[in-house]
């Protein structure tokens, strides 16, 4: 392992140059810490072969049907960062209220990671209520931007899903 022959050969010049044994530990455990944390974040910036299959963008996706509610996303760009847009398609006769959970997998981190914002509710009115564009947001519970993904990295979402979907009468 590099990093650990790294480490030895380190800690044998350290020993040349640190009077005291107490700093040349406190430093060889700083340099190792460094060199691992080093190497995780490169895995986690190219992961390589097991990297999750990109969406194909600017088409609706099915995702399931819940008690007369079908349920589509469509992956895409605005302003040069990922996002998702979501379309509720009730086909009851009366208003419902829907709430879900976001679930995402960027180029950054390719395991599933929920949503920051938790759980989302949208009262739905027959028919279809969606948003597409990211100008002018008018249904911001159908918008998910990247930063709401993954926000410690400028997000690249490959694969999106939804979770613990629900459809209740409105209170």
């Amino acid at each position: 392992m590099v990093g650990v022959t790294q480490y030895f050969m380190i800690m044998k010049n350290l020993k040349k140059q640190t009077p005291h044994p107490y700093f040349r530990h406190l430093f060889g455990l700083i340099i190792f810490f460094l060199l691992s944390v080093s190497k995780s974040f490169a895995a986690v910036e190219n992961p390589g072969n097991n990297a999750p299959t990109e969406v194909t963008k600017e088409q609706w996706v099915f995702h399931s049907e819940v008690q007369g509610v079908k349920v589509y996303y469509q992956v895409s760009t605005c302003q040069n960062n990922s996002v998702v847009y979501l379309k509720f398609d009730n086909t009851n006769n009366r208003s419902v209220r829907i709430t879900w959970k976001e679930v995402f997998i960027t180029k950054q981190v390719p395991e599933e990671r929920e949503g920051i914002l938790g759980q989302k509710q949208l009262t739905l009115a027959p028919g279809i209520t969606s948003q597409s564009d990211c100008a002018q947001i008018n249904i911001k519970e159908c918008v998910t931007l990247a930063y709401q993904a993954l926000p410690a990295y400028k997000a690249d979402i490959v694969k999106f899903n939804l979770k613990d979907i629900s459809v209740t009468n409105p209170s």
